[in-house]
């Protein structure tokens, strides 16, 4: 009766352990955590930013007051650096980053967004 008992345990534990794994994705690196998240910005003077990613592409929207950017394409991460290649406007973007916590900053050309995970 026991042995019976075990053998069902031992058939249903590999079904459950593959169910409660699906979802989850497992984080190696910088480059995988900025990519699994959205991040945002939400500054003073109606300025604003969004940076999005799917699959191998990133969007980072600009938003201030009226004027409006959007820089898209292939995305590159490595260890200190976020490259976004857009075809449209025919240029690469290369930012220096930093991941703490739950922020991450872009620096570009002396200027700098801190995002939040959103």
């Amino acid at each position: 009766m026991i042995i019976k008992k075990i053998k069902k345990l031992l058939l249903i534990f590999p079904i459950v352990l593959t169910l409660t794994s699906c979802g989850k994705q497992v984080i190696n690196c910088n480059a995988d955590e900025i990519k699994l998240f959205s991040w945002s910005f939400n500054g003073e003077q109606g300025l604003s930013a969004n940076l999005e990613f799917e699959n191998d592409n990133a969007v980072l929207t600009i938003e201030n007051n009226d004027k409006h950017c959007t820089i898209s394409g292939l995305c590159i991460i490595g260890e200190n650096s976020l490259l976004i290649a857009d075809n449209s406007l025919q240029k690469d973007f290369l930012f220096d980053y930093k991941l703490s916590g739950t922020e991450l900053t872009l620096f570009y050309d002396e200027k700098e967004i801190h995002f939040k995970k959103s």
